[in-house]
């Protein structure tokens, strides 16, 4: 089991150096920083999203309870967690400096959060049921806070509205909330939501590529 922790950890650390290497004033203190306060943001956010669902009063239909878990309580509470990770760790540190830093604070945050949230998958349920998690779930989770880091930077930076920012942070918990929804219905939700996990990943490579060299 310590080898297929190490390679969760290791695929998740893949991914830090290769966005990383966008970074146009971050420095390597900064990123690892952010990295291991997104790691940390996982345990408080899944016991939040627990009492959450504790205390509200979910119908019983199954459909009806996926939709309102991911959508108002697991959606939400991911996404502020990374968000409050970036902001604690990197919002008054001088190397912050300009939009495409903002989109990749939010993408370490968000590897961080996914590495410890796919260890724990694998040691609760195993190998094989978490598997594609190496993939789906580093990317996803970056991909999501791709809108609300984009959103961080412009505001902190280029002087955008506060709006900019929380739709970001709006359409991250859509997402989030989406991808989690389609890929526990059926088998053909479970294909769509491959196929928007593929649509984000080539949109974050774009945009983190694009605003490093506007930047």
């Amino acid at each position: 089991m310590l080898a297929y922790v190490c390679l969760y950890v290791a695929v998740s650390v893949f991914w830090l150096l290769l966005f990383s290497g966008y970074r146009r004033h971050l420095k390597p203190g900064t990123i690892w920083r952010v990295f291991l306060i997104g790691l940390l943001a996982g345990p408080p956010a899944g016991l939040l999203s627990a009492w959450l669902q504790s205390l509200l009063d979910i119908p019983s239909d199954a459909l009806l309870q996926k939709f309102l878990l991911y959508f108002f309580i697991v959606g939400p509470v991911e996404e502020l967690a990374k968000f409050a990770a970036v902001f604690l760790a990197a919002i008054k540190r001088l190397d912050f400096r300009s939009s495409s830093d903002g989109i990749v604070l939010a993408v370490t945050a968000a590897l961080g959060f996914a590495m410890g949230e796919n260890v724990l998958y694998l040691l609760s349920f195993g190998l094989e049921a978490t598997l594609p998690r190496l993939i789906l779930g580093n990317l996803g989770h970056a991909a999501y806070a791709l809108c609300w880091g984009y959103g961080l930077g412009v505001v902190f930076h280029e002087d955008a509205p506060f709006s900019i920012l929380l739709g970001g942070l709006g359409l991250a918990t859509i997402l989030h909330g989406t991808y989690n929804f389609l890929i526990t219905w059926n088998a053909i939700s479970a294909i769509v939501a491959l196929l928007l996990s593929g649509v984000l990943f080539l949109l974050l490579f774009w945009l983190t590529h694009t605003e490093s060299r506007r930047t």
